[in-house]
Order: structure tokens, then sequence, then C-alpha cells
């Protein structure tokens, strides 16, 4: 129904600053560019979930995007507010309702035709988040889901060259997650099993855990796990300080928020194992 030439669309529990538009449509002048989004930030963190989720938003859903609208790899246009040229929308025949994340699944089919998404950090919106971990639980496990399925659905994408880079992107991507999904897996159960052993150990002294306690630090006691567990610990720091330097927020500002973003990365773990398991036994994820 709409007259003109681009058509935004965002979410009724966002706001948007007040010159979205005029920032978002200066990208149009690039008549491959499909699609822009812009930065996204919490409406009201009004509790330490929020403001971890907040720092997760200002990196994913904003310094990230930039970062891959570089190299014309933008994977989502964010449901909180995206604008998109309109002749492409009628192309494509507009958003998949049947799809979780449709505002993921659109932007698959806006690289398939040859289209870039860029991105505006100039300007923002701001969206109402999970303030608890049964919400945040039950909206990953959506995200994640649909990222899935709409692989998947997708999957015709991946290492085709009219895609550029984008097609090269997603599989790197997923097979990061997948990775790093199962070293999870492997060093929980790694380390369970030899807490177990070593508790067991300790029936020779009557189960006096305070005795023979040695603070030597061994590095050849150090599995290769252990060592790309480590890693990707350091790396995680130094990407979250680095990016948050380079937008401009500094950590020292919340260290508590800062430390409570790594007991999130622990999460997203859970989160992607459930969502692996809920499209594997093909069971319907609902909002």
């Amino acid at each position: 129904m709409a007259k003109g030439d681009y058509v935004a669309c965002m979410d009724a529990d966002s706001i948007v600053s007040k010159d979205i538009l005029r920032k978002t449509i200066t990208y149009f002048k690039d008549r491959k560019t499909g699609a822009v989004t812009v930065s996204v930030e919490v409406k009201n963190a009004n509790n330490f979930l929020q403001r971890i989720v907040q720092l997760e938003y200002m990196l994913g859903l904003s310094l990230f995007l930039k970062v891959f609208s570089s190299f014309n790899c933008v994977h989502v246009t964010p449901g909180p507010f995206s604008i998109y040229r309109k002749s492409i929308l009628e192309k494509i025949h507009g958003f998949d309702e049947n799809n979780i994340t449709e505002d993921l699944e659109i932007a698959y089919r806006i690289h398939k035709w040859g289209y870039k998404i860029a991105n505006c950090m100039d300007t923002r919106v701001k969206t109402i988040t999970p303030h608890n971990v049964k919400m945040l639980y039950r909206q990953r496990r959506r995200w994640y889901s649909g990222a899935l399925m709409t692989l998947w659905q997708h999957k015709d994408v991946i290492l085709k060259r009219k895609a550029g880079l984008f097609s090269y992107f997603i599989p790197f991507n997923y097979a990061l997650i997948t990775f790093g999904l199962g070293l999870f897996l492997l060093s929980t159960y790694l380390t369970v099993s030899n807490a177990i052993k070593n508790i067991s150990l300790y029936a020779f002294t009557n189960y006096n855990f305070f005795s023979n306690i040695s603070f030597k630090l061994d590095l050849l006691s150090f599995s290769i796990f252990t060592i790309f567990g480590l890693s990707g610990i350091i790396g995680t720091i130094v990407l979250v300080t680095v990016g948050l330097k380079a937008i401009r927020n500094s950590p020292r500002r919340s260290l508590s928020v800062y430390l409570g973003y790594f007991l999130l990365f622990f999460m997203y773990q859970f989160f992607w194992l459930a969502s692996f398991f809920l499209v594997l036994l093909r069971r319907k994820v609902r909002w």
C-alpha cells in the first residue's frame, strides 16, 4: 500500500531518533543498496541483565554490522528498525510470513538477488529487551532456531559468486559457532570427569580437601582443549575492549557489566545447544 520509493519497518516496542529517515535515505544513492540498518540500543536498561544485553547490542547490532557492511556481509535487517528500497521488496516478494526470523531471512534474499545491505551508525533505534533469563532464553531460542532453519532454507546461497563475500561469510560464521559449541561441550565433559576423578582420589585422605594443597602453575599440564578455551576467552576480551573503544564507550565505566558479558557468552552455548536440538527434532518454535 505504500506509495513511496522506500519502506521503513519497525517494531511496536521501539523508538527511533528524529533524524533516522534523513540519515538513512542517503545510503540509497548507491543503486545496489537494497536496505539500510541502524544502530540498535536497549530502551530502559533497568536491571543487570538488560545492561549486559545493552553491551551486546552496542557491539553485535551496531559496530559489527557496520564492519560487516564494509564487506557486504550484513546477515540481518533488525526488526526494531530497517528501511528498504520498495522496488527490491516487490522484486523479492516481501517478507516470508512463515519464517520466525523474517528480518534475517529477507537479508539472505536481498543478497541472493545481488543487492547490498548498508549500515548507518549515525542514527539509532531503541528497543525493549527481555528483563529476565527465562524471557531471554525464549528470545534467543527463536533467534537461533530461526537462523538455523533459514540457513537450511537458503543453503543454495553458500559459496555462490553472485552473493559475493556473503556466501562465504555465512558458512564460516556457522562453522565457528558449531566448532565453539563442540569445544565447549568437550571442555565441560573433561572438566567434570577430571573433577569427579580427583574427588574420588580424596577417599585415600578421608576426603580431607585441604591436604596437600598446591598453587604451582604447570603450563605443561594444560591440554590442547584448555589452550583453545583460554584463547577464545582472551580473544573475546580483546574484541570487546577494542570494540567498545571504537564506539567511544570505555569498559571502565561499567566494569561489572563488562564482566557480566562473559556470563552471557557462556549462556550462548546453552541457547545454541537448545536450538540445535529443536531444529534437529523438528520441534515448532513459537514467539
